[in-house]
């Protein structure tokens, strides 16, 4: 193998280094400065080159090498199996990483072989470890959970499926996924071929808001699992389904539309019967505070604070006759 550059790097450092020593020995001062500063490039040149390196490493073997250790491993109980390679347990769904088992049908008789082993290896009621690389994405887009099933006896359950010739190695950094520490050890097996009529994808579960259709989408739904019986019919099922779900959210988009709008309408309506109660509260508050009105004091008209006062009266004796004042 040749020689990588990082290690071309350290070699040149190590001897500049010793060249310098040797100079420092005899007086050469000027020697001695000239071959540490090489030294120092050579190091300096180091981190980068490790790192190329690395990642070459990585893409010829499959093995990741700054290995990041197991964010968490737990323990959980089987509740019951799904298929070969996913699983209810008491902290949720799980589905093994990095290996792909038949799905259960009809038409494929080793998927019932893997759900079996799997069975058998941990039974109901049994109590496994669920370990989490950090490398890999807690959950996958179905939510379950992302993890490597350590069977009561220490072995790694995804590895003891692929060597039974019941799954395959899948869902990695070879095939665009993430990488995971087992990948190595899973590629290395042999690697089984399925008979025809064994689908290894499970069928596509919409995004939960897509999935509360009503009556027309349930009814696409029970349709599509029949037809998914038949690997023929499997598109067609997923192109059924996805369509039904797609109408029922653009219908109900549309409804929560038109719920705004009206709801916006009567904000709006409401805001206006205020503002116009505001304007006649604040005229009747301006009336209220003007002052009375001035008399002119002329003598041909009121000039007093009410209609028809004429002035002053000066009274004769008796009171029964008067006169302007």
């Amino acid at each position: 193998m040749p020689d990588s550059a990082s290690a071309k790097l350290i070699r040149r450092a190590a001897s500049q280094l010793s060249r310098g020593e040797s100079a420092l020995k005899h007086s050469h001062f000027k020697t001695a400065k000239n071959a540490y500063h090489i030294a120092d490039q050579a190091i300096s040149g180091v981190p980068k080159a490790l790192q190329a390196d690395r990642v070459a490493l990585e893409k010829s073997s499959g093995n990741r090498m700054d290995v990041r250790g197991d964010v968490g491993s737990g323990t959980a109980v089987v509740v019951r199996w799904k298929d070969g390679d996913s699983l209810i347990t008491s902290v949720g769904e799980v589905r093994l990483i990095g290996i792909n088992a038949a799905e259960l049908s009809t038409n494929c008789p080793v998927s019932q072989e893997a759900a079996d082993f799997s069975n058998q290896a941990a039974p109901p009621g049994s109590t496994i470890a669920l370990v989490d690389p950090a490398s890999v994405t807690d959950r996958d887009r179905y939510g379950r959970l992302l993890r490597y099933v350590t069977l009561p006896d220490g072995n790694d359950l995804g590895l003891a499926l692929i060597k039974a010739g019941l799954a395959r190695a899948e869902y990695d950094a070879t095939t665009g996924f993430e990488w995971h520490p087992a990948q190595a050890d899973y590629r290395g097996q042999p690697q089984p071929e399925f008979p025809e009529g064994c689908a290894t994808e499970p069928p596509p579960v919409l995004p939960a808001d897509l999935a509360d259709g009503g009556a027309a989408w349930a009814s696409a739904l029970a349709a599509a699992t029949v037809a998914s019986k038949s690997t023929d019919a499997f598109p067609a099922w997923i192109d059924a389904a996805v369509t039904t779900a797609r109408e029922a959210a653009i219908a109900r988009a549309e409804a929560r539309a038109r719920a705004l709008a009206e709801a916006r309408a009567k904000a709006a309506a409401r805001a206006r019967a205020a503002a116009a109660a505001r304007a006649r509260a604040a005229a009747a508050a301006a009336a209220n505070s003007r002052p009375p009105r001035s008399s002119s004091g002329s003598s041909g008209g009121s000039s007093g604070g009410y209609p028809g006062y004429t002035g002053p009266r000066c009274y004769a004796p008796g009171g029964q006759t008067w006169r302007p004042c």
